[in-house]
């Protein structure tokens, strides 16, 4: 059995996992109501902010407009969205460990590297599903309610933070190869995400830093930053996601199991 073909069982025993686990449902819900959320908060925040001040104290706010939705969305996404789907999955490799299901095929003839694919496509393709579902929706919902001129790069802002969960896509397979729990793969990840944090403290390391992916999409948006200066931080998640896919090939392929 070559790589490829054996990464179509083991991508429908992704699926029917999905269906068991109710991840076909979480996962589409948890970013349906993110995208509904964001232009929603930003139309009603002025009103709850006045209905919530003490008598006397009178805000001076201005009307809510289609950034401030934008704003709500990469504020959201990336605090709510992300983590959510980092909890969901980072047990994608351990809950095989744990219920042994990996000898049987592997003693049948699967590849090892048919795995690591599925399990990162499957992440990937959630993601990416779940992603561009809640940018839709906010897309849709910021139109009904503003008109965007002088917003700029709507969709390059998008891909941004898109390709920064496509790196921690690659890193969660990494994570899960090299620890068989769930909460081992979460501290990896928490630790490389906060080790980004602390790589800002340098400024000249700052437009090398993934982490900007998530940061700098409203700069893109108002036009106070130009998609060509985001090439740096891409290209390095692009390389890290690589890396990682890479790492966790050559691992699987030695790990005891």
């Amino acid at each position: 059995m070559n790589t490829i073909t054996g990464c179509k069982p083991f991508i429908k025993k992704e699926l029917l996992e999905h269906l068991r686990n109710h991840y076909i449902l979480i996962i589409p819900a948890v970013f349906l109501l993110l995208g509904i959320m964001n232009p929603l908060t930003a139309k009603l925040m002025p009103t709850l902010l006045e209905n919530f001040m003490p008598d006397g104290v009178v805000l001076q706010l201005s009307e809510p407009a289609a950034i401030d939705s934008w704003m709500q969305f990469y504020k959201n996404v990336p605090q709510m969205g992300l983590i959510v789907f980092v909890i969901l999955y980072s047990g994608i490799m351990s809950r095989e460990y744990s219920a042994n299901t990996l000898i049987i095929p592997l003693t049948r003839g699967l590849p090892r590297a048919s795995i690591v694919i599925s399990k990162f496509l499957t992440i990937a393709v959630s993601w990416t599903l779940a992603f561009f579902l809640c940018f839709g929706v906010s897309a849709a919902y910021t139109a009904y309610y503003w008109d965007s001129d002088g917003l700029s790069h709507l969709m390059f802002a998008a891909i941004c933070l898109w390709m920064f969960g496509i790196m921690l896509a690659g890193l969660m397979v990494l994570g899960g190869v090299i620890f068989s729990h769930v909460y081992g793969n979460l501290l990896f990840i928490g630790g490389l995400v906060g080790a980004m944090l602390l790589f800002n403290i340098w400024p000249k390391a700052y437009k090398y830093n993934p982490l900007s992916l998530t940061s700098e999409n409203m700069n893109i948006i108002n036009g106070q930053l130009q998609p060509s200066e985001m090439l740096i931080p891409a290209l390095i998640g692009l390389a890290v996601t690589a890396v990682s896919f890479v790492a966790a090939l050559l691992l699987f392929n030695k790990k005891m199991l």
